[in-house]
């Protein structure tokens, strides 16, 4: 679905429910217009839901088992999520940041990784004034 969708022109969001929930089941076990909330508070670019189904299916298929300790499990993780980054540039950050917390690995480290495997541009310190000799 995800290669079909982001071909798709403009920002294309998806929403991740909880674990082997759909909109129907929430509309079922919630008010109305709390499922409504619940499920619309889940919005996301779906390069990022992509992304965090991504990891999940890593460690559930075993091809990663600790990226804290084993730099080859980052590196797969960072090589299977890298170009979701060029798709979503606009939520670098959030993705970087849940990459972090569902890999165990830094936010920052994980953000600049991610963006040089793939040549997206990472974030840069500003630039510290330039002092004029006299």
């Amino acid at each position: 679905m995800y290669p079909v969708a982001s071909r798709w022109p403009g920002q294309v969001s998806g929403v991740r429910l909880p674990k082997g929930q759909d909109p129907a089941d929430l509309l079922g076990t919630l008010e109305p217009m709390r499922a409504i909330t619940e499920i619309t508070g889940a919005i996301q670019p779906l390069a990022h839901v992509q992304m965090t189904n991504t990891i999940d299916r890593l460690f559930a298929t075993k091809r990663i088992t600790d990226p804290v300790r084993f730099a080859e499990d980052r590196i797969t993780a960072y090589r299977a999520i890298a170009e979701l980054f060029v798709d979503a540039p606009h939520a670098n950050r959030d993705m970087a940041e849940t990459a972090a917390e569902q890999l165990g690995l830094d936010s920052e480290l994980t953000s600049r990784t991610v963006s040089s495997r793939h040549g997206v541009p990472a974030p840069t310190p500003p630039a510290e004034p330039t002092r004029l000799r006299t």
